[in-house]
């Protein structure tokens, strides 16, 4: 079996790593207590593994958070300085709150609205976060979303990653296609 972060590092490919807590299918929650405790231990644990591989990402976690709430910035503030006191100096990627989704879901996109307290987790002299996240609406206006959501972002000075689509109206038609093997290379 070829190892990804092997064959990343030979090729200049970034592999992303996302955690996440199935207890949800991994969406929609905040973790706390014992869970974040967890959670932050297994980060450190994986970034002090992988963490100094060219080719390695972190992502904080699979689209936490169902509203822009001071409960997920604290969540994801919390795993970004897991991640840092660990010694870890490369990439983080943050999925937005709204299951991932940010303004393209929800009201308010917990990235820009907190991000100066998850700038200030991630620390001076590290890479600038990535703020990641999914466009899943169908409705008329989820292109002027998008739009809305990847400003924000840009104004908010993040770099930022389309991390999932599906079921989006420019798709083709008004639906989405899951075939078993999508995710082949």
């Amino acid at each position: 079996c070829l190892h990804p972060l092997s064959e990343g590092d030979k090729q200049g490919v970034k592999v992303q790593f996302t955690f996440r807590d199935n207890a949800n299918q991994g969406g929609g929650n905040v973790l706390t207590g014992e869970k974040l405790k967890q959670a932050s231990a297994d980060i450190s644990n994986v970034v002090k593994k992988f963490g100094s591989r060219t080719s390695f990402v972190l992502d904080t976690f699979n689209q936490g958070g169902k509203s822009a709430s001071q409960d997920w910035a604290d969540m994801q503030t919390t795993l970004i300085k897991a991640a840092r006191n660990s010694g870890y100096k490369g990439t983080i990627v943050v999925e937005d709150s709204n299951w991932g989704g940010g303004l393209t879901a929800g009201p308010q996109s917990g990235l820009v609205k907190f991000a100066d307290q998850l700038k200030a987790a991630n620390g001076e002299g590290n890479p600038a976060l990535i703020g990641s996240f999914h466009v899943y609406a169908r409705e008329s206006e989820a292109s002027s979303r998008l739009g809305k959501q990847i400003k924000a972002l840009r104004e908010a000075g993040y770099k930022f990653q389309i991390g999932e689509v599906g079921n989006a109206k420019f798709l083709v038609g008004n639906t989405f296609q899951q075939k078993g093997d999508c995710q082949k290379f």
